[in-house]
């Protein structure tokens, strides 16, 4: 499971969605970067064009791109558009999801190792080297490459870094085949 350091997203987030509802009025979507966080997506933020017939667009159980049109801090809920992202965000969107999934596959294997949770692989690892290099995906790349040096930069804990080294390496060997 893919874990956020924040509660709620920002608006203007672009984010991965599943549909989980459809009604006439809107759908209710899940928010997979935080944790199956329920949102709603109301029909006026479904298409550019006018639909008849909202399920034509969306379908239970699809994945969409969004983007978070409205938050509400105090009652916790998101509102999101279908809409309003155009093709370069969703292009881009979808190339990062791939290695967000690749980093959880990672951070999945690795924690069950240890015997530690996924949380605290997310806390213990992927945030702070998101903090270091800005981007976790690069730096575990480059970790594998350049070994155990990049993990200890960023402050990662020892009992961490040779399991999430080795890992590293068996997912690029298996990208070059």
């Amino acid at each position: 499971m893919i874990y956020n350091r924040h509660r709620l997203p920002r608006e203007g987030d672009i984010l991965i969605a599943t549909v989980k509802q459809i009604f006439d009025y809107g759908s209710y979507v899940t928010l997979d970067e935080y944790g199956g966080m329920q949102a709603f997506l109301p029909w006026s933020e479904i298409s550019t064009r006018w639909v008849r017939n909202i399920r034509d667009v969306v379908k239970e159980g699809r994945k969409v791109i969004v983007k978070v049109i409205r938050v509400d801090q105090r009652k916790g809920t998101v509102d999101v558009s279908l809409k309003k992202v155009n093709d370069d965000e969703r292009r881009k969107k979808n190339a990062e999801w791939k290695k967000i999934q690749k980093v959880d596959k990672i951070l999945e294997i690795v924690s069950q190792k240890l015997g530690k949770t996924e949380k605290e692989a997310w806390e213990q690892v992927a945030w702070r080297l998101e903090d270091k290099y800005g981007d976790v995906y690069i730096a575990m790349q480059k970790s594998s490459k350049e070994g155990e040096k990049i993990l200890l930069d960023a402050g990662v804990p020892e009992i961490w870094i040779k399991p999430i080294v080795e890992e590293t390496s068996k997912f690029s060997e298996e990208k070059k085949v």
